[in-house]
């Protein structure tokens, strides 16, 4: 099972702030899972996966 990040791990491996990780979870960039009533995380696998395609220019 891969490592789930918070919003604010994802953004500092991204270079971007907890708020555009928000809006990339929001345009469907980014999948997210609800943790308890509040938190949000992602999985990392996920965020290499949309990592790898901004490289290639996606």
């Amino acid at each position: 099972m891969a490592k789930k990040l918070t919003l604010q791990e994802t953004g500092e491996i991204f270079g971007v702030t907890h708020h555009t990780v928000r809006r990339w979870i929001a345009e469907g960039r980014l999948r997210a899972y609800r943790v308890g009533s509040r938190a949000l995380r992602v999985d990392a696998d996920d965020a290499a996966a949309l990592l790898d395609s901004m490289a290639i220019g996606g």
